[in-house]
C-alpha cells in the first residue's frame, strides 16, 4: 500500500465533493525520483505532511458536511451515521456495515481523529 500523490489526492477529493478541489497547494510537495512523483518508497507521510493533510481536510469536510443536509432536530450521531452509509460507496467502493459506522470504524468513539473530526463536524451543519 502507498499513499496518494498530491495530484491523486486533489482528484480524489474533487470526485468525492463533486467540484474541483485543490489541496495540494497547501502541502509539502511530493518528492521526485528519476522524474516521477509516484515512487512508493519516496511517498512517506512526514509530520509536516500529516499536518498539511489535517489543515487541507478542513474546507473539504465543510463541503462534505453541507452535502449531508443534517436536519436541525437530527441527533449528531444519527446524521453522521446516515452520511457515512450514503457516502461510503463512493469513498470506499462498497457499502459499510453498521458496526463500521457505530463501533470502532468510521464514526465510532475509537475512530482515528482525522476521520472522526470531519464526521462530527458534518453532524453539526444544519440546513
Amino acid at each position: 500500500m502507498r499513499r496518494l500523490t498530491d495530484r491523486e489526492l486533489d482528484a480524489g477529493f474533487s470526485d468525492l465533493v463533486g467540484v474541483e478541489v485543490v489541496v495540494s497547494g497547501q502541502l509539502i510537495g511530493d518528492p521526485r525520483v528519476d522524474g516521477y512523483d509516484g515512487d512508493a518508497r519516496a511517498l512517506v507521510v512526514s509530520g509536516p505532511k500529516l499536518d498539511g493533510y489535517i489543515t487541507a481536510i478542513e474546507p473539504v469536510a465543510t463541503k462534505l458536511a453541507t452535502r449531508a443536509g443534517c436536519a436541525p432536530q437530527e441527533p449528531p450521531r444519527l446524521c453522521a451515521a446516515r452520511f457515512a452509509h450514503a457516502f461510503a460507496p463512493k469513498a470506499f467502493g462498497r457499502p459499510v456495515e453498521d458496526e463500521e459506522v457505530t463501533g470502532h470504524g468510521i464514526g465510532g468513539e475509537h475512530a482515528p481523529h482525522i476521520v472522526r473530526q470531519p464526521l462530527e463536524r458534518l453532524s453539526k451543519v444544519r440546513r
